[in-house]
């Protein structure tokens, strides 16, 4: 089973084009695990963990890729532009796999800033 890890994003200046993340889902060893299937979610919330979502891209709807299945890596999409209010952003990013289990595996903040 993967460890939750937690990563502080670059701050983004508003407006600005978002290049997205890259995210390889691997095990405690560091080892990639195959996602074939799964579903994988993301949610950003404004101001705090229980704030306002303002995005929530998924496999299902869009906005989260799959690249490699079996060597678990996917991302999630650009965003141009990035709209968003300025402040600090607390995400999450959860998988469900073919077992219906659910596992949040990356959370962290992203600061969005004016120039």
């Amino acid at each position: 089973m993967a460890t939750i890890q937690s990563k502080k994003l670059s701050d983004q200046v508003k407006g600005d084009t978002w290049n997205g993340l890259e995210v390889t889902y691997s095990d405690g060893d560091g080892d990639p695990i195959d996602i074939t299937g799964w579903s994988i979610e993301a949610e950003f919330n404004y101001a705090c963990k229980t704030g306002t979502n303002v995005y929530g891209p998924n496999t299902t709807d869009g906005g989260i890729t799959i690249v490699d299945a079996t060597e678990g890596v996917f991302k999630l999409d650009v965003l141009n532009p990035l709209d968003w209010e300025i402040g600090t952003y607390y995400w999450t990013i959860t998988t469900t796999n073919l077992d219906s289990h659910r596992h949040t595996y990356v959370k962290g903040t992203i600061k969005i800033i004016e120039v």
